[in-house]
């Protein structure tokens, strides 16, 4: 009996472990540091394990920047903040709030999104 109980554990961990949380560090966002950034969204995708905005993005030098924002949360954690897959579309104009990257290019993780109707989207971190 030792044997079949050994057998369905193992089997059931091998089973079970495919679908087991795996996260990474969020160490590479300075999370001592906020930035608001306004842009056109050029991209949206609501998706796992994090969405990401991408954001076109005139910067002081009055060149175009291409920022890649990640959200810190999955899908249902977002749609329970409200988020859509139809809440952005390419062309509208968005700020965002935001934890840069450390090394200073251009990328961040988002911690709130304001529409152009004024609707705050919270992103969970």
């Amino acid at each position: 009996m030792t044997r079949k109980l050994f057998g369905l554990v193992a089997g059931s961990a091998l089973l079970l472990g495919g679908t087991a949380w795996a996260h990474h560090s969020n160490a590479h966002f300075d999370q001592t540091k906020e930035i608001k950034l306004t842009g056109k969204v050029v991209e949206f995708h609501l998706i796992n394990p994090h969405s990401y905005v991408y954001l076109d993005v005139r910067g002081a030098d009055g060149q175009s920047y291409e920022w890649a924002l990640e959200t810190g949360g999955g899908v249902g954690r977002l749609i329970r903040s409200n988020w859509r897959q139809d809440s952005m579309k390419p062309g509208d104009t968005i700020t965002v709030t935001a934890h840069p990257l450390k090394d200073g290019t251009t990328g961040a993780l988002l911690v709130s999104v304001t529409l152009a109707d004024g609707t705050v989207l919270g992103a969970p971190i």
